[in-house]
């Protein structure tokens, strides 16, 4: 099995064909494809191709090898993530100022696409020693998406439900009471932090809609 590196999320895809494009993550088309690829070398082969940019399974453990996972996280661990927490202060700053100058000019939709472009402008941006903001995106339906990689950790030594016990209550309140967020909650908006472990591989979605924050 082989993978490519999405360029755009760091997302690990698994090639199955040579036409395959777009990540499967994040929906990006990857500059990094076959396609691309083989406009620079035509003389090559698909097989080539996975040789020398996809990573391996072999290669895969390799690194997993050299990087140990460690011990299961505990209560304390996620406890101690209020980085999600400064992530959002930051990005709900930068969001509800790019609001409240841009409401009067264009529809709420483009308002948040523009928040989002200026996040992304400063990112990706470490929030702590665990954990990286890498980028945000808007969605179809009032979706507002945080991406962030905890650079630190193994997807399969965290407990996920365990995580999201933890950190769903405090981004609710987060909502809730952010008075940089009242833009969020006055058109229902549907807020997701997505989270991906080390190697790219995504942990956990959790979103607080408009039911979580407005009850």
């Amino acid at each position: 099995m082989d993978y490519l590196k999405c360029d755009h999320c760091a997302h690990l895809n698994v090639i199955k064909t040579e036409y395959q494009t777009f990540c499967s993550e994040c929906k990006k088309k990857m500059n990094n494809n076959f396609s691309n690829w083989k406009a620079l070398h035509p003389e090559q082969s698909f097989d080539d191709f996975k040789e020398k940019v996809c990573i391996s399974e072999s290669d895969l453990q390799s690194i997993r090898e050299q990087n140990p996972k460690p011990k299961k996280k505990g209560l304390k661990f996620y406890l101690g993530l209020i980085i999600t927490i400064t992530v959002f202060t930051i990005a709900a700053n930068l969001g509800g100022e790019t609001f409240s100058k841009l409401l009067p000019m264009a529809s709420y939709d483009k308002v948040m696409a523009k928040a989002a472009n200026e996040l992304n402008e400063v990112s990706p941006m470490m929030v702590d020693a665990e954990t990286r903001l890498d980028n945000a995106m808007v969605f179809p339906n009032n979706v507002f998406q945080y991406n962030y990689t905890l650079i630190n950790t193994f997807k399969e030594a965290m407990e996920i439900e365990k995580f999201s016990e933890t950190m769903e209550p405090r981004l609710i309140n987060m909502v809730k009471t952010n008075p940089d967020m009242q833009m969020i909650r006055d058109h229902k908006t549907t807020v997701n932090y997505s989270y991906k472990d080390k190697e790219g591989v995504h942990i956990i979605t959790i979103p607080i809609d408009a039911k979580m924050y407005l009850e």
